[in-house]
């Protein structure tokens, strides 16, 4: 079973590949889902002059990904047809979190409308289909984020994903110092303020000024030196191509 929630600021979508039972959930088509998968390289491999074989790139990057949702709703009216209809035109030009539900468990994703859906809508004698097509810029698939606090100086986190990710901090109480070192990388952090939170992502604290070369949490278990004088606590969203 999958089943995949659509959510702008003012309204939620709700699709599943089992049948329509539950009021206001849309059936997902067959093969109705894509854009799950791994993103491809942007690079590409440059030909050898006058001679066999090309030369590889020098590095590996993945660009946005495309979600495409195509769905049906059984037993519309005229009516209803025109208010779905307004319903998923209203989503465009806002931010859309995208929720996937399956066997790997819950996979996030954060775009907007890439195209118009109008085109895509279609209303028959009891049967109204339409697709959602989704612009992701991040590539990776997030996962459900995991809150670790520090203790006498260490941070023990997990990143059960495969992928490495940027993650959080924060820190409760009076903090005016905090240095944060993952092997031979630290983020440091000056100021004077009660309670603290750095997204690594951005390197842009809520307080005060962050230093330093912001690092990512690998695959599998870590161990981050922590020195501050507050309660701090770092979260780790696990992350997958």
């Amino acid at each position: 079973m999958t089943r995949v929630m659509v959510e702008s600021d003012v309204d939620s979508m709700v699709f599943n590949d089992g049948s329509l039972d539950e009021v206001g959930v849309f059936r997902i088509l067959p093969d109705g889902l894509k854009g799950l998968g791994a993103v491809p390289p942007r690079e590409k491999a440059v030909p050898r002059p006058q001679q066999d074989g090309d030369y590889a790139p020098s590095r590996l990057t993945s660009g946005g990904r495309t979600i495409s949702v195509a769905a049906e709703a059984v037993g519309l009216s005229t009516l209803d047809a025109a208010q779905l209809e307004d319903r998923i035109c209203d989503l465009m030009n806002r931010e859309l979190k995208v929720t996937v539900e399956n066997v790997h468990g819950r996979r996030y994703f954060h775009g907007r409308l890439g195209d118009d859906p109008s085109p895509s809508m279609y209303m028959g004698e009891r049967l109204f289909t339409f697709m959602l097509i989704i612009t992701v810029d991040d590539p990776l698939k997030y996962g459900d984020p995991v809150a670790f606090t520090a203790s006498n100086g260490l941070l023990m986190v997990e990143n059960t994903g495969r992928a490495a990710s940027y993650p959080r901090v924060h820190v409760d109480g009076s903090v005016t110092r905090l240095t944060l070192t993952l092997g031979i990388r630290a983020v440091k952090w000056s100021g004077n303020s009660t309670g603290l939170d750095l997204d690594f992502s951005d390197m842009l604290p809520s307080a005060g000024i962050a230093t330093g070369q912001a690092f990512k949490i690998p695959p599998g278990r870590s161990t981050i030196n922590v020195s501050s004088d507050g309660t701090v606590s770092m979260t780790v969203i696990p992350a997958w191509r």
